[in-house]
């Protein structure tokens, strides 16, 4: 439930548990409308309420910090998150991240992509093993004795180190 949408409940209760039995107001229907409005004005006033988050329910999505608050009903991965999909926004944390020296691990989805990495690049593929690119393909780094070629593979690969260019 979104901010608008408390404070609307919050002043229906209030309204409703003011009106006494015996009240000439008790048979007045509580307008919604004006509840709204009501609670537009409040937070156009700049009341809020202090959030209390959970750590299990912040989510970075491409750098946005959003608070869950439900189940997201946008598309899978997107770069946007509608009004009331499940998600707050809460800050833009990529220009921070960036300049922390944090950034969003490449994945590599096919063998060509594979074989266009450096020699010395280690990736995670999907089953998860660590794999280091050698001159000779590529050698798993549990079991290093026999190399294997790119599309022996599980794809998508997390490319976790890149050598810098020479």
């Amino acid at each position: 439930m979104n901010a608008r949408d408390e404070l609307i409940e919050l002043l229906h209760q209030e309204a409703t548990a003011d009106r006494v039995k015996n009240s000439p107001l008790r048979d007045v229907p509580v307008v919604a409308a004006k509840l709204a409005a009501s609670a537009d004005a409040i937070l156009a006033a700049g009341y809020r309420k202090q959030l209390t988050i959970e750590n299990d329910k912040l989510v970075i999505d491409d750098g946005l910090l959003l608070l869950e608050v439900g189940s997201c009903t946008c598309s899978p991965y997107g770069s946007s998150h509608e009004h009331g999909c499940g998600y707050e926004y809460l800050d833009d944390l990529t220009k921070p991240l960036a300049r922390a020296g944090y950034r969003r691990p490449r994945v590599v989805t096919t063998v060509a992509e594979l074989d266009a990495l450096p020699v010395g690049a280690i990736v995670l593929d999907s089953d998860p093993d660590a794999l280091l690119k050698t001159d000779n393909g590529w050698r798993s780094l549990i079991d290093p004795d026999e190399p294997f070629k790119s599309l022996y593979l599980s794809l998508p690969a997390t490319v976790l180190h890149e050598p810098e260019a020479s």
